[in-house]
């Protein structure tokens, strides 16, 4: 009787691979033309993985191996597994290149509106296969949604809890948004007091924004005229877009509605629109790292205009 033993069952996929096709080919000569080698490999990799399962996977008879009851059951067991393997292969390679994966992006309005759109579309184009979440929220769900950590990648604008995150902050030079033939459009650059007494569409007071808006019209001793407060800038360059008054916002919601024939014109003196892109404090995945890169490159156009 063979010498087996009881031991750890720590499988070579090579032994294995080569008993699937002893058993599936019929013959140890052809497992080993498929595996590109020799005849006596084959055979010592059937023999030692025999060692190591500890029963015979073939019995021998009249110059022929057939497959013993156990080693039927273990070539079914044998198949899962290698299928598995090949599928995690696979899967790794997908992630590695980026191909694969899921993620989860928490934004603010205007960056669910404004900001992201372009850049899920770019990262789509070069990443198909990649599952992209995005969910739009107020500043106080954002801030309850950071804590949980249940994201890849968030943008909010500040202030923003700072526990357990990682963050970078980033400006934009605001511009003025006039309606199509709006006398104000002949200017080279809008200051508050060339808005003094028009129609103005505003953001909400509960955004930081208004009220660094409304400082600087007080300095330049300008009037402050509302026509309408709302409180996403796609909704003030709609109402613009339809002569309701002119706004002050961020570059790139002006650049959406300037095709449209809006006039977009430099403001003056610097008002930045600020906001933050942040991570939870974990290593992100090669996803989110990808996505993070397009983001940045897709915004350092805007900043570096702005800076300009």
């Amino acid at each position: 009787m063979m010498g087996y033993h009881s031991m750890s069952y720590n499988f070579e996929s090579g032994h294995l691979e080569a008993f699937r096709l002893v058993i599936e080919l019929g013959a140890v000569t052809r497992a080993a033309e498929r595996l590109g080698i020799s005849q006596p490999a084959v055979t010592n990799a059937i023999q030692r993985l025999e060692r190591r399962v500890g029963f015979p996977l073939f019995e021998h008879a009249k110059g022929r191996s057939r497959p013993t009851p156990e080693g039927i059951r273990f070539y079914e067991a044998t198949r899962s597994a290698l299928s598995g393997l090949a599928r995690l292969a696979d899967l790794a390679e997908e992630i590695q290149h980026n191909r694969a994966g899921a993620l989860h992006l928490i934004s603010h309005p205007l960056g669910a509106t404004a900001i992201l759109p372009p850049v899920i579309a770019a990262f789509r184009l070069a990443h198909p296969d990649v599952h992209v979440r995005l969910q739009t929220a107020n500043s106080p769900r954002l801030n309850e949604m950071a804590l949980a950590q249940a994201f890849d990648i968030g943008l909010a604008e500040p202030p923003l809890d700072r526990r357990f995150l990682n963050m970078s902050r980033h400006r934009l030079s605001s511009v003025c948004a006039l309606p199509p033939g709006h006398p104000l459009a002949q200017k080279s650059v809008i200051t508050p007091r060339d808005l003094s007494g028009h129609p103005l569409i505003v953001p909400a007071q509960d955004r930081p924004f208004h009220h660094s808006l409304r400082r600087l019209f007080d300095e330049a001793e300008s009037e402050w005229t509302v026509a309408a407060e709302v409180d996403m800038s796609a909704t003030e360059g709609e109402l613009v877009l339809r002569g309701l008054g002119a706004a002050i916002f961020d570059p790139i919601t002006a650049s959406l509605f300037e095709s449209r024939g809006l006039a977009v014109r430099p403001f003056a003196p610097a008002l930045f629109y600020e906001f933050l892109i942040f991570q939870p404090q974990r290593p992100a995945s090669q996803v989110a790292a990808a996505f993070l890169a397009t983001l940045e490159e897709s915004l350092r156009t805007y900043e570096e205009a702005g800076d300009g």
